[in-house]
């Protein structure tokens, strides 16, 4: 007995909505902006062939509900472009690695999070979150490499409004305020990462620089 034409498009279309749906999380996991794009908008794509069908067939994958993204139309144009623009410049970014470089494309990261269609964007909230707070913590790390202190304790406060509670973010933001000389700050920033994260051995050594270079 052979599947029914119904049978064997909704089969294909569940299969199709499975990969996809596996591709784009594994882009987002990876952090890969550009491909999670194409494979945000593919899956758009795919639920418009479904027509009256996705909602059983998105039930069906058993992955949450249906993200607000994909609830109604595609991106608008004007949206679409500032996000390529956005996926463009992290690239560059990436390639050239300059502070410079990583701080425009975080600061249009904040644009896009803040945009009034930023529902329709591939990520959840707590993605472009945790996206910006990695991308200020790179732009924060160069800088400091560069030796532009200033602009990296900038960059580290911006992550961290992002992701309060990593302990990363503070012990960086500690390192470059002892840089700076503003030991108070720095204390602060230790204490906050010891009480996130207890007894980890960054926290003892930027610490121990601290003391010495307050004693100088």
């Amino acid at each position: 007995m052979t599947d029914s034409p119904a049978e064997h498009r909704h089969a294909r279309l569940l299969d199709a909505l499975r990969a996809q749906h596996a591709a784009l999380q594994k882009f987002l996991e990876q952090q890969d902006i550009s491909n999670a794009r194409d494979a945000a908008q593919q899956l758009h794509e795919i639920s418009e062939q479904c027509g009256d069908l996705f909602p059983a067939l998105w039930a069906e994958l058993q992955v949450g509900n249906v993200p607000t993204w994909l609830q109604g139309m595609r991106m608008p144009d004007a949206l679409r472009e500032q996000f390529e623009k956005f996926s463009a410049a992290r690239e560059d970014a990436e390639k050239i690695e300059t502070g410079d470089a990583w701080r425009a494309a975080a600061q249009m990261g904040e644009a896009l999070l803040a945009h009034n269609d930023a529902a329709r964007l591939p990520y959840t909230p707590e993605q472009w979150h945790a996206e910006l707070a990695n991308m200020w913590n790179h732009t924060g790390i160069v800088l400091s490499n560069e030796r532009q202190h200033a602009g990296a304790l900038t960059a580290f406060d911006n992550a961290i409004q992002h992701q309060a509670g990593n302990t990363t973010l503070h012990r960086n933001r500690a390192n470059t305020n002892i840089d700076l000389g503003d030991f108070d700050a720095a204390e602060q920033d230790l204490v906050r990462a010891e009480e996130l994260e207890p007894g980890h051995a960054i926290v003892a050594e930027l610490r121990a620089e601290m003391e010495g270079k307050r004693g100088q």
